[in-house]
């Protein structure tokens, strides 16, 4: 594709991308590998506020391809693993909008959900079915020969090919153990491609050839999304990662790196499912305890999504909390509530009612996201709640909720009451809280047209904003800032 002029990305679907804006993240996070600006509109507007419709960004997305000077051809793997009627939908329009340079490649181990007639009748439709996908003698032979460097006759690779059904996955099975064996002929004739053997085959002449030491890495790390040097010394127990990454490499052990550097890896998803599955029959605690580790281990490191995404997997909800909880200060600074609010939609019910903390700040992201309504909900249910806990506890939930009713008052355009919410005791919130009060209360008394109340608010929002390094609270004050100057005819000053 690069030869003949086109540009080319790759995307690989897993169980983080299943939520509709996640996928909509590393969908645009794979265009930009081609040029930063595809989708950028689209992203920032998912940095601000909530997408409650992906399909919304389709008009913005397809622009950005039409102007892009030249073709670019989207791949999007395991496709099957988005599980989403949202994810589905957008793809089918995105199908139906997308500009004739931009060219969409989906593969998936089940057929999709949604219908592809419309694409077939307008002859923009290309289907390779797994039958089309089987290697035929020729390949095999090609695969064996210049890719493994085995010396294999075509008769034997001929042979090798039908009991692999031409699946390519299962001749590099095959490939691994042919190379070391004895008999070519013999290893073949007792060769089968189908699952069960597959499975056995990896299980006694791929696993059961590895030291023990490597085998227990093996299976430690497939519970892992991805890994480095670092994450897989954490959960496996094992010193020398770092070198048993380089002989899994060495080996071409089913192992792929995920960037140029080499410094995060994943299996091969066929090889990881075998191995998941082989640690399942060991014991379930064993994955819970490797989910928990490798939280913990994401979540010192910065990785929060990852590590709140190990822990609710292992049933660790109360951890995921307190990660949310410990973090969701610094994504508010960087404006990334719309992540906070989803990380609180998956923490169970009765654990949200028990941590007011978690509510307030899925109050907060909500409120940031315009979504008054469901702010409203978490504001009246910790008020409900309110009697449960301690009389000091009472009083800073209920300083709080003030503010959350600041940030209401103002969304509902009730921008007199908003000016009612302000009292000494905010002064005892963190940085960013006080400075998020008053960018409300200025731009409430800017409505008023309180232009001077208006400004001593929003220059004291910008300092608290400067002091506590949120770049998304220093926007919003500036923005206000500049929009006070417009309204008082000062135009170099708005600018």
């Amino acid at each position: 594709l690069v030869d003949h002029g086109g540009a080319s990305a790759w995307l690989t679907l897993g169980p983080v991308s299943r939520l509709p804006e996640s996928f909509l993240r590393y969908f645009i996070a794979a265009l930009q590998t081609i040029d930063p600006d595809l989708g950028s509109g689209s992203l920032e507007r998912l940095n601000n506020a909530s997408v409650k419709d992906i399909t919304d960004e389709l008009g913005s997305l397809a622009n950005d391809l039409m102007l892009f000077q030249g073709s670019v051809y989207l791949f999007i793997d395991n496709i099957q693993s988005g599980e989403s009627d949202v994810i589905e939908h957008f793809i089918e329009l995105l199908l139906d909008v997308s500009p004739p340079n931009f060219h969409l490649v989906l593969a998936s181990r089940a057929l999709l959900g949604f219908s592809l007639a419309r694409l077939m009748v307008r002859n923009d439709l290309v289907h390779i079915s797994s039958d089309k996908l089987r290697f035929n003698d020729d390949e095999a032979h090609q695969f064996v020969t210049e890719e493994h460097g085995i010396n294999l006759s075509r008769e034997l690779t001929a042979q090798l090919n039908l009991r692999c059904e031409g699946w390519v996955a299962a001749l590099q099975l095959a490939c691994l153990s042919l190379k070391d064996a004895q008999s070519k002929e013999k290893f073949i004739s007792g060769f089968s491609g189908k699952a069960r053997d597959i499975a056995e085959y990896l299980a006694v002449d791929v696993l059961g050839k590895q030291p023990e030491r490597i085998r227990d890495f093996l299976y430690h790390t497939s519970v892992l999304d991805r890994f480095n040097v670092e994450l897989s010394r954490h959960v496996s127990g094992e010193a020398d990662t770092r070198g048993i990454i380089d002989y899994l490499e060495e080996k071409s052990l089913f192992i792929a790196p995920l960037d140029n550097e080499a410094n995060w890896y994943r299996f091969h998803s066929l090889f990881r499912e075998f191995l998941l599955s082989r640690l399942e029959e060991r014991q379930e605690s064993d994955q819970r305890l490797i989910c928990k580790l490798a939280g913990g281990w994401c979540a010192d490191n910065g990785y929060f999504d990852e590590a709140v995404e190990y822990m609710l997997r292992g049933g660790f909800a109360e951890a995921a909390t307190s990660i949310i909880e410990e973090c969701a200060q610094n994504e508010f600074n960087e404006g990334y509530m719309p992540r906070v609010a989803a990380w609180t939609r998956r923490i169970p019910r009765d654990i949200q009612l028990e941590r007011p903390r978690l509510m307030l700040l899925n109050a907060v992201a909500l409120g940031h996201m315009s979504r008054a309504e469901d702010c409203i909900q978490v504001v009246q249910q910790i008020e409900r709640n309110l009697h449960i806990y301690d009389a000091q506890l009472q009083e800073d939930i209920k300083t709080q909720l003030d503010v959350q009713k600041c940030s209401i008052s103002m969304m509902l355009d009730n921008v007199s009451d908003a000016t009612k919410y302000f009292n000494a005791d905010l002064e005892l919130l963190p940085e960013f809280t006080r400075g998020m009060t008053d960018n409300i209360q200025g731009y409430s008394h800017l409505a008023l047209g309180n232009f001077e109340q208006a400004r001593k608010h929003l220059e004291r929002a910008r300092a608290l904003h400067f002091s506590s390094r949120s770049s998304f609270g220093l926007v919003y004050s500036d923005c206000f800032m500049s929009l006070m100057a417009l309204m008082q005819g000062d135009l170099p000053r708005a600018r």
